[in-house]
């Protein structure tokens, strides 16, 4: 049985060191291979943008393996357990999860194992925000996002492409073009709101429209179309409550 719902992501150890199980790591670089991205981790340094949660084997120097991308809870081990709804994250220089941490929200704990959230992560009722990061500073490109939009007569899925450099303003105007979606059922929440290396914040107001942004099996989306920037680049999508926008 899976102990989570969280994507899983393919990884591989550039750490130099062999990766514990149900660790903290954090993304280095990321490549293809054949038809997956697989992201290069390493062991938390404090200069990470992106962190990830191994499996529960242990990973070692130069091998694959799998992380999850933590939009919602997981397994990772600690030495000193937190509060619960406790604000945690990585350590520089350690594995496990730390309450001097930032980043994650601890939702409880089981022995040796604190479960972390994203903060924003996914859950609850109040799920009305979502959040679009991306990392890797791109120069170029869009991406496309495929979007599956409900309302009391039914489904439809339809692409979203955004551009390398969008604001906030450019992705509502392209998520209006989603034939469910009319002028009016999204607005802006204030914050960074624009790329690259940013995040942009929005709000679902219509009550009758639900949104359900396709995953990729990386927990990202495919960002190969975007160019320029750092080795990596990372777009995730994540659906939060209010109350942590």
């Amino acid at each position: 049985m899976a102990i989570t719902k969280a994507p899983r992501v393919r990884i591989y150890n550039a750490s130099g060191e062999t990766i514990p199980a149900r660790s903290f790591v954090q993304v280095d670089a990321d490549r293809a291979r054949g038809d997956h991205r697989v992201y290069d981790v390493v062991k938390p340094d404090g200069t990470g943008l992106v962190y990830l949660v191994t499996e529960n084997r242990d990973i070692a120097s130069t091998e694959y393996g799998v992380a999850y991308n933590p939009i919602s809870p997981v397994p990772v081990k600690h030495s000193t357990a937190p509060s619960a709804v406790e604000e945690v994250g990585p350590a520089s220089g350690s594995w496990e999860c730390d309450p001097g941490g930032t980043g994650f929200v601890a939702m409880r704990t089981s022995g040796n194992y604190t479960y972390v959230q994203s903060l924003g992560g996914g859950g609850g009722g109040c799920s009305t925000i979502f959040k679009m990061l991306m990392l890797g500073n791109p120069t170029g490109g869009d991406f496309d996002v495929p979007l599956t939009v409900t309302d009391g007569v039914g489904s439809s899925k339809e692409t979203m492409t955004f551009n390398w450099d969008d604001t906030v303003t450019d992705v509502i105007t392209e998520l209006e073009t989603h034939t469910k979606i009319s002028s009016g059922d999204l607005s802006e929440v204030a914050g960074v709101n624009s790329f690259p290396n940013g995040e942009i914040t929005f709000r679902l107001d219509a009550d009758d429209l639900t949104l359900e942004f396709d995953t990729d099996p990386s927990g990202g989306y495919d960002v190969s179309t975007l160019t320029g920037g750092a080795s990596w680049t990372f777009v995730s999508i994540r659906q939060c409550c209010e109350c942590n926008a």
